[in-house]
């Protein structure tokens, strides 16, 4: 029961930091501000905090990337690449069950540097995919109306992708896993 309580104590406090995030967010009317980043040392922190989060769900988290991921650091802004990864590593795991595995690895070809994060999870069908970056959309594979979360996640992590020039793109089978792979060009 205490394994319950502290579980569910750790969701709430990270629903509650969403908020207020997506809240600063809405307000923010500023540009960016973009700095050399290493996309593999920022990825290799969100995996370590979510950690905890994956073995509560008995979900396998591993992290195949070994930074330095790109041959040079890349612009982009620390907060919004470290909310991006989270989210899409929150939602593998939340959309994995016990036994199920989630894989965070890394490409770079002459042009393009990218983040794939895999999981077997329960995927998403075609209809739903279609709506999963629309605000407050969530999927619920389920059917069961127990969808965790604001709904916000996604719609951030693509809107905040595509503000630093980048390209989030999601794959999913059914009862096989989905696929999200975050591109940055190397040259800008």
């Amino acid at each position: 029961m205490l394994t319950l309580v502290q579980a569910e104590t750790v969701h709430l406090e990270q629903l509650i930091q969403d908020l207020l995030y997506f809240s600063e967010v809405a307000l923010q009317k500023e540009d960016i501000q973009l700095e050399p980043i290493e996309l593999g040392l920022i990825t290799d922190r969100v995996i370590g905090t979510m950690q905890i989060t994956a073995q509560n769900r008995q979900v396998t988290l591993t992290n195949c990337i070994k930074p330095p991921l790109a041959p040079c650091p890349l612009l982009l802004s620390s907060q919004r690449i470290n909310f991006a990864v989270r989210a899409l590593i929150d939602n593998a795991i939340k959309f994995s069950q016990s036994g199920d595995s989630v894989t965070v690895s890394g490409e770079v070809d002459d042009t393009n540097v990218r983040i794939i994060i895999a999981d077997t999870g329960v995927g998403i069908s075609k209809a739903e995919l279609t709506k999963i970056f629309n605000k407050f959309y969530q999927v619920d594979p389920e059917h069961t109306g127990q969808v965790r979360g604001f709904g916000l996640g996604l719609y951030y992590a693509r809107d905040f992708i595509r503000s630093m020039g980048g390209q989030l793109q999601i794959e999913s089978v059914p009862q096989v896993g989905t696929t999200a792979t975050i591109t940055f060009p190397l040259h800008r």
